[in-house]
């Protein structure tokens, strides 16, 4: 099958909602259909709806459900949420694709339906890629759980492995494969990032990953969040943390400017080059 990187409307589609609006303020009725050949779009009762199983999403940021309820009472659902269709025991089944944020506010409004874009019968890969990659579109999903998703998809082989998933969903396939790794960090580490979302640094979160000691990588990590402290405090603090590491990178330094973390390294000797950068692969 093919992935699809959420589930994006035709003009044709777009036109047809735009209809279906018309109607819906004229009629004002609960249930209206209208559909082509390849799409559907249905108001369907919010009760009705059955989770997703593959629907990776851990938990509602309540300020901005807030705020999504308040645009959805304001202005009214921008675009139809996609939503599987299947018939069971002769009775039509729905099933969520993605936008469980979009139906939950519906439901504290007190809304009974909910406009949807119905995909027949996918198959269970189908359902657990949309649901995941839809998500990924999302520019608010913290960092643990980005990583959980990209697992997802990796355990479910749905890619083969991170250079895959990265071509499918346009992003870089170095910062997915540390993202994942971030999931070896303490609990208590990753309970705060899902919980108070501290920070989404990932050059500095995989450099704490890097710390053996569970304790010291717990002191250091609530020490760059409680201090807020620069990326290349930290870094430079890692740094000292191993003797034998901190002299091979003598002769590095790292620098926080307005572009950036930089690591600077004064010498041109190609042996002592080398030895540094496997020193930073292996601690920063």
């Amino acid at each position: 099958f093919t992935i699809k990187r959420g589930v994006k409307m035709s003009a044709k589609t777009n036109m047809l909602v735009k209809i279906q609006q018309q109607k819906e303020r004229k009629a004002n009725k609960d249930s209206k259909l209208i559909e082509n050949s390849d799409e559907k779009i249905l108001n369907i009762p919010v009760t009705e709806l059955q989770d997703n199983p593959f629907q990776p999403r851990l938990a509602f940021d309540e300020i901005k459900m807030n705020e999504l309820m308040m645009s959805i009472k304001e202005s009214g659902l921008i675009q139809p949420i996609p939503v599987a269709s299947y018939l069971k025991n002769c009775k039509q089944t729905y099933i969520l694709i993605a936008g469980h944020r979009r139906v939950e506010a519906h439901k504290r409004l007190g809304l009974n339906t909910i406009k949807c874009i119905i995909t027949s019968n996918p198959d269970d890969m189908e359902m657990a890629s949309m649901a995941i990659i839809e998500n990924l579109q999302r520019h608010d999903l913290e960092i643990i759980e980005l990583a959980l998703q990209y697992k997802k998809l990796l355990d479910l082989n749905i890619f083969k492995n991170t250079s895959a998933l990265a071509n499918a969903i346009g992003r870089n396939n170095s910062s997915i494969g540390k993202t994942i790794k971030l999931l070896t960090l303490s609990q208590d580490i990753i309970n705060d990032l899902q919980q108070s979302k501290s920070t989404s640094d990932l050059v500095a979160l995989d450099a704490i990953r890097k710390i053996q000691n569970q304790e010291t990588q717990e002191e250091i990590y609530f020490w760059f969040i409680n201090e807020k402290v620069s990326r290349a405090d930290l870094l430079n603090k890692i740094k000292s943390l191993n003797p034998h590491k901190n002299q091979i990178l003598t002769p590095l330094i790292i620098k926080e400017t307005s572009s950036g973390t930089h690591f600077i390294i004064n010498t041109d000797d190609k042996t002592k080059l080398e030895e540094i950068e496997k020193a930073i692969n292996q601690i920063l």
